[in-house]
């Protein structure tokens, strides 16, 4: 995400690298899947449900609880601000179907 534009942005809003990977790595396996595939990578919850092996309304529910989960951890791991913008940042937006 760093040569992305707008990732000093990003940056800002969702911490710094070390309360990123604390809150990633309190997460359960599953939950850094759906959000590495959609976050990093960019898939949609068709193209992320082939890879996940199940359907893409059950990788939206993934998707979906796994952000909740996310959220709470980066709090647990000493973000001090609300973090409800970072999820809402169109790198962690569910991307319709194609």
């Amino acid at each position: 995400m760093a040569d992305r534009t707008g990732a000093a942005e990003i940056a800002d809003t969702i911490g710094t690298r070390a309360e990123v990977a604390a809150a990633l790595s309190a997460l359960s396996e599953q939950d850094r899947e759906v959000l590495v595939l959609s976050a990093w990578y960019g898939l949609t919850a068709k193209q992320a449900a082939v890879v996940a092996g199940c359907t893409a309304t059950a990788f939206a529910v993934r998707l979906h609880r796994a952000r909740k989960r996310f959220r709470a951890a980066l709090l647990r791991a000493g973000h001090a601000r609300p973090v409800h913008n970072a999820i809402s940042h169109p790198h962690f937006i569910q991307r319709e179907s194609a």
